[in-house]
C-alpha cells in the first residue's frame, strides 16, 4: 500500500513553510520519513486522499522533492490538483481500490509562484513506478517546495474524502519524498490508462511457522536450528508461538508439536503465508513464493491559511484580544451572519462594540434589538444568518465584564434557518441597569463558548442598553419605538410633530417619554442632551370636522425643557432605520443606527391633568 504524504493544515499567519508543530486540517499529518525513498513523477502523477477535518479554503501547498542521484534540475511549472473520492466498492468504481474521481480544482504553478527550501542531507533511496526500477541508497538532496497565498484556493469541506494530485509535465529526475504516516486508502499514480496503486519495491515475505531451516518441512532440523539461537533469515518462522519475540519457549513449542502431539503452531501454518501478527521481526528469506509490498508514503504537506473573524467587545474585562483566546471564527466563504463578513488580525475591542465596523467594513448586521432591554421583561431579537446553523449568545446581564453567570447564556446551539430568525429571551429581573454586552457566535457546529477558535461562522458583539421599565402608563398602550430595519425617524427641525393617544385613568400627566435620533448619526454641538423642546398638549379634532383626518386641536397644556430639564439615554447604536422630512419629502434608506431615549419629569403642579375616556395629541418640536 502507498500513501502520498499530505496535510490540510490551518494557520493564523501567512508562512513560508511548514514544520511540525503546525495546526492542520487533515487527519494527521503525514511528515516526511527519515531516509526513506522518492517516487519518480516523470512519465506518471501521484495521487493521495486525504480526510478533510475543518472546513475552509486550501490557500497553501507544502511537499518535499528529491532528484535521481542528485541531478538537480530547475522547477519551472508544475500542475496542483484536487479531486473528488471514489470509495473502493462504490457504484460505478471500476477499481478494487479508492482512486479519484472527478477533479474539483486545478491550477497550473510557475517560477515566482513558489519557493524552494533546502533541506539537510538525507540518504534516500528512488522507486520509479513506472517501471519498477529501485535504488536503494540514490541520493541526499531534497527540497521543501512551498506555495503560499494561492488566490481562489479550493474550499473543502469537513468530514470529506479529497485526493490531492501533482504533475511535473514530464520534468526527469525529480521524485517526491515519501513519509511514515500513511492513512486510509493506498495512494495512485498515474499510468494511462488507469490509476495504478502505488507499492514499495521492498517486499516481505511469506513463510511456513516453524520452517526455521527454510525447506518447507517441519521437522527435528528446525527445532535444532531454532535452538541455536538467532540470527534467522525469517525471524517470523522461528517465532513459533507468535509472541512477537524469538526466546527458547519457542523450541519447545515446536518441540512438543513434532513429538508429544503438541498444538501445531499458530498461522501460516502448514502453507505459506503472511504473517497476520503485527510485530518487529522479519523475513527476508524464504522459500515460500508470495509476499506483500508494504505502504511508502510520500511527503507532501498542504497547510490553509485561514482569515478570522473576531469580536469587538471591550476586552479586559471581555475576552476579545487573541492574548486572551478571544472568540474567532475560521471565515467560510457563504457562511455569516447579516449581508457581509470580513476578516481581522486579531480582536477590534472598542467601548461602542463597533470596531469591527471601524476597521473600514461594515459587518456587524446580523442581529438587530426589536425591543427595549428591560428587567424582568422579553426581548426580541431578528438575526439574519446566510445558511443554517447554529446560534450561541450571551449577555451580560450584571455588567460585571463576563459572560459566565448562571442565566446569561441566552441561546445555547439554537438552530438557525437561512434568512430571517426572530428570537425571544427574558432579561432577569435582576439585571443591572446601564450600559453592557452582548455576544453572538454562528457556526455550523454550535455548542461555542465565549472564547476560543470556531471551525465556521461568525461572531458579532454588540453595546446594550439595560433600562428600568416604564410602568403604570396612563394611554391606550405604550407605542414602543420600531427598532427594525422597517422603522423610521420623522424629522421635526422645520414642523412640530404630534400624535394622538387615549386616556385609560383620570390623573396629571407627570412623565413623558419618547424616542428620536438624528440623520447620519451625527449630533449637534452640545450632545444630544442640548436640545431644547417644545412640548404641548391638544384637544382632539376628530376626523371629518375640518379635514378627513383627526388633528390636534386647542393648545391645553404646554412646556419648554432646556438642557438639564429631561434625561436622556442612548438606547441603540446599531439599528439601521430610514429618515423622513415630511416638509422636503426627502426619504434615505439606512439613514442612521443610534436612538436616544427622552425622559420628561414634571411635577406635579405643573402638569396636565387628563380627563379618562377622552382623547389628546401630543405636540413636540425642537430648537437648536
Amino acid at each position: 500500500m502507498l500513501a502520498c504524504v499530505l496535510l490540510i493544515a490551518s494557520s493564523t499567519t501567512s508562512v513560508a513553510d511548514w514544520v511540525p508543530g503546525d495546526d492542520y486540517k487533515m487527519h494527521w499529518p503525514q511528515t516526511p520519513k527519515a531516509g526513506g525513498l522518492d517516487v519518480e513523477f516523470a512519465g506518471s502523477r501521484l495521487a493521495d486522499d486525504w480526510l478533510c477535518t475543518g472546513t475552509g479554503p486550501v490557500s497553501d501547498i507544502h511537499f518535499w522533492v528529491s532528484w535521481f542521484q542528485d541531478m538537480w534540475m530547475p522547477i519551472e511549472i508544475f500542475t496542483v490538483t484536487i479531486w473528488s473520492d471514489w470509495p473502493a466498492g462504490a457504484p460505478g468504481n471500476p477499481y478494487p481500490y479508492s482512486v479519484p474521481r472527478e477533479p474539483l480544482w486545478t491550477r497550473d504553478f510557475f517560477v515566482g509562484q513558489f519557493v524552494q527550501l533546502e533541506q539537510p542531507p538525507d540518504l534516500q533511496g528512488w522507486f520509479d513506478p513506472s517501471s519498477g526500477g529501485y535504488d536503494p541508497e540514490n541520493h541526499v538532496m531534497w527540497h521543501q517546495i512551498n506555495i503560499t497565498d494561492i488566490r481562489d484556493p479550493f474550499v473543502q469541506s469537513q468530514d470529506s474524502i479529497y485526493w490531492l494530485e501533482l504533475d511535473f509535465w514530464d520534468l526527469p529526475f525529480i521524485g517526491w519524498k515519501e513519509t511514515d504516516q500513511n492513512w486510509n486508502d493506498d495512494a495512485v499514480f498515474w499510468y494511462f490508462p488507469d490509476w495504478i496503486e502505488l507499492h514499495s519495491p521492498v517486499g516481505e515475505s511469506e513463510f511456513i511457522r516453524g520452517d526455521v531451516d527454510g525447506d518447507m518441512q517441519i521437522t527435528m532440523n528446525d527445532v535444532m536450528l531454532c535452538m541455536g539461537g538467532p540470527p534467522f533469515l525469517c525471524e517470523d518462522a522461528a517465532d513459533v508461538n507468535d509472541d512477537g519475540v524469538w526466546d527458547p519457549s519457542d523450541c519447545d513449542y515446536l518441540n512438543a508439536y513434532i513429538f508429544s502431539g503438541g498444538p501445531p503452531p499458530p498461522p501460516p501454518f502448514p502453507d505459506c503465508g503472511l504473517d497476520p501478527t503485527p510485530d518487529t521481526l522479519t523475513c527476508i528469506d524464504h522459500p515460500c513464493p508470495g509476499g506483500i509490498q508494504p505502504t511508502i508514503d510520500l511527503a507532501f504537506v498542504i497547510t490553509t491559511e485561514v482569515e478570522l473573524d473576531f469580536g469587538d467587545a471591550p476586552d479586559r474585562p471581555y475576552p476579545t484580544l487573541l492574548a486572551n483566546d478571544g472568540a474567532r471564527h475560521n471565515i467560510v466563504p457563504g457562511m455569516y451572519l447579516g449581508s457581509s463578513i470580513d476578516s481581522e488580525a486579531d480582536g477590534q475591542p472598542a467601548a461602542d462594540a463597533l470596531g469591527d465596523d471601524n476597521d473600514g467594513s461594515d459587518d456587524e448586521d446580523g442581529v438587530v434589538f426589536l425591543s427595549l432591554v428591560n428587567p424582568g421583561q422579553g426581548v426580541t431579537v431578528k438575526v439574519t444568518a446566510s445558511v443554517p446553523g447554529n446560534l450561541d449568545a450571551w449577555v451580560d446581564f450584571n455588567g460585571d465584564g463576563d459572560w459566565a453567570d448562571a442565566g446569561e447564556q441566552i441561546f445555547n446551539t439554537l438552530p438557525l434557518a437561512t434568512g430571517t430568525n426572530l428570537l425571544t429571551f427574558v432579561v432577569p429581573s435582576s439585571a443591572t441597569v446601564g450600559t453592557t454586552y452582548s455576544r453572538f457566535r454562528f457556526s455550523g457546529a454550535g455548542g461555542l463558548s465565549v472564547t476560543g477558535l470556531a471551525d465556521d461562522g461568525e461572531v458579532e458583539d454588540y453595546r446594550v442598553f439595560i433600562q428600568e421599565p416604564i410602568e403604570d402608563a396612563k394611554m391606550h398602550w405604550p407605542q414602543w419605538p420600531d427598532l427594525d430595519s422597517t422603522g423610521m425617524d420623522v424629522d421635526m427641525f422645520f414642523a412640530p410633530l404630534a400624535d394622538d393617544w387615549y386616556c385609560i385613568e383620570s390623573g396629571p400627566v407627570t412623565d413623558i417619554h419618547l424616542w428620536g435620533s438624528f440623520a447620519d448619526d451625527i449630533l449637534p454641538l452640545g450632545g444630544p442632551e442640548s436640545l431644547v423642546f417644545q412640548l404641548q398638549i391638544h384637544a382632539d379634532v376628530p376626523a371629518g370636522v375640518m379635514a378627513e383626518w383627526s388633528m390636534p386641536g386647542e393648545v391645553l397644556w404646554e412646556w419648554f425643557f432646556g438642557p438639564g430639564d429631561y434625561e436622556v439615554h442612548q438606547k441603540a447604536d446599531n439599528n439601521p432605520e430610514d429618515w423622513y422630512d415630511p416638509v422636503t419629502q426627502l426619504w434615505l434608506n439606512d439613514n442612521h443606527l443610534q436612538m436616544y431615549q427622552y425622559d420628561f419629569y414634571i411635577d406635579t403642579a405643573d402638569a396636565f391633568v387628563q380627563d379618562s375616556g377622552t382623547i389628546y395629541w401630543l405636540s413636540v418640536k425642537d430648537f437648536r
